[in-house]
């Protein structure tokens, strides 16, 4: 059972589980967890906001949104400490517990590569605009050259794919590893065609021929 989630797979934002699945693995009615919620949510704030969404969920009644709360690591901790221990509360507590400290030390893991991977990048897109007279109209059409070539879409349209909204975040902070690595390779290629003095076009061909002709990636 998978307990902890962190939204759009974004780095920069906070795991977090439901009220829905506090209820469905505790052995509670949802209506009681989010009345445990609304009484102690003066209390809940102090870790963080307390938010929720309206989920539709089929009913005997028929299609009805219902509120369902989403709850930070400390915000869930304190909540289940006002559960009752039966048997399959604490299970669930140390499931919980399990997946939460998992998923700080993926999201860890995963900052310090994203990290890493700036600084080589950046070191990368400064020789690379250099070729380019250090021209960001240029490069930014390099940028988009190269999405189109591996993932068949322009920088909108990943933004499209991720549902990103913030236009202050990138394509690749919700990548897998996989593809933010497939992109650096095809920079580095690109680099490479550039000191041998290759024009625009020419590393357009090369690189089409290298990543979806032979299927290199």
């Amino acid at each position: 059972m998978k307990l902890v989630f962190i939204t759009d797979n974004n780095l920069k934002n906070e795991p977090y589980t439901t009220s829905k699945l506090i209820a469905e693995y505790g052995g509670q009615e949802h209506r009681a967890v989010r009345q445990l919620i609304e009484s102690y949510k003066s209390q809940l704030k102090e870790f963080g906001r307390v938010t929720f969404e309206m989920i539709p969920f089929d009913t005997n009644g028929g299609i009805q949104n219902v509120k369902v709360y989403k709850l930070n690591e400390e915000q869930a901790t304190f909540l289940i400490t006002l559960m009752k221990n039966t048997p399959q509360v604490v299970l669930f507590k140390m499931e919980l517990v399990k997946q939460f400290f998992t998923m700080r030390q993926e999201l860890e893991k995963r900052r310090l590569e994203r990290d890493t991977e700036f600084k080589s990048r950046k070191e990368l897109t400064d020789k690379i605009k250099l070729y380019l007279g250090n021209d960001n109209f240029k490069f930014i059409a390099f940028t988009q050259m190269i999405y189109k070539i591996l993932f068949g879409k322009d920088a909108q349209g990943l933004r499209d794919t991720f549902e990103i909204k913030d236009k202050k975040k990138s394509p690749k902070d919700f990548m897998p590893a996989f593809d933010v690595e497939r992109i650096r390779k095809a920079e580095e290629k690109a680099l490479t065609m550039l000191e041998l003095g290759y024009d625009y076009h020419q590393v357009k061909e090369q690189l089409d021929k290298i990543f979806n002709e032979k299927n290199i990636a």
